[in-house]
């Protein structure tokens, strides 16, 4: 029995079956799930199993055997708590996991620098925007905090960016 046929009639529906099924294991990959449908198909019809059965049977066939193949990785997966040790050492897998978070130094080193930055001929509105940017604000909420546009914000915004180059190269 030749398989060119099954494989050209039923490589659409079994890249859909696969599309389907990675909805239920998304970490399983299309391809993977697509290559054991086709293993599928070719074992049963080598063995002759899909010699008299329609369509829709050896579609739904296809279907249980990629729900299968889901349900056997869903096994086989591993799941790694931060907080237990890795193989049998001291370090967790926290501990391994570096903290971009910025040291001590760094905070110190920028309040210092904005400190500079406010004692160093910044006007008292150019100030307000500096200090509403560092809590996080947009130039829409700095505007209506101050009562301005934020059209304005952002020009003053420029003018402290102008100021700010100016006295990191000096």
């Amino acid at each position: 029995m030749d398989f060119d046929p099954a494989y050209k009639k039923f490589l659409v529906p079994i890249t859909k079956l696969a599309k389907k099924s990675r909805g239920y294991a998304s970490f399983i990959d299309e391809e993977d799930l697509t290559q054991e449908m086709l293993i599928h198909l070719w074992r049963e019809y080598q063995n002759g199993k899909f010699q008299d059965k329609t369509d829709s049977y050896i579609i739904q066939s296809l279907w249980f055997c990629s729900k299968n193949y889901i349900r056997k990785k869903i096994g086989k997966r591993l799941f790694l708590s931060l907080d237990n040790p890795l193989d049998g050492e001291e370090i967790t897998l926290k501990d391994s996991i570096s903290d971009n978070s910025p040291t001590p130094t760094e905070i110190l080193e920028s309040k210092m620098f904005v400190q500079r930055m406010a004692d160093s001929g910044l006007t008292k509105r150019e100030e307000d925007v500096l200090n509403l940017c560092l809590e996080g604000c947009n130039l829409r909420e700095i505007g209506k905090r101050l009562g301005i546009s934020h059209v304005m914000v952002f020009k003053i915004r420029k003018k402290i960016q102008r100021k700010v180059c100016y006295e990191y190269k000096n």
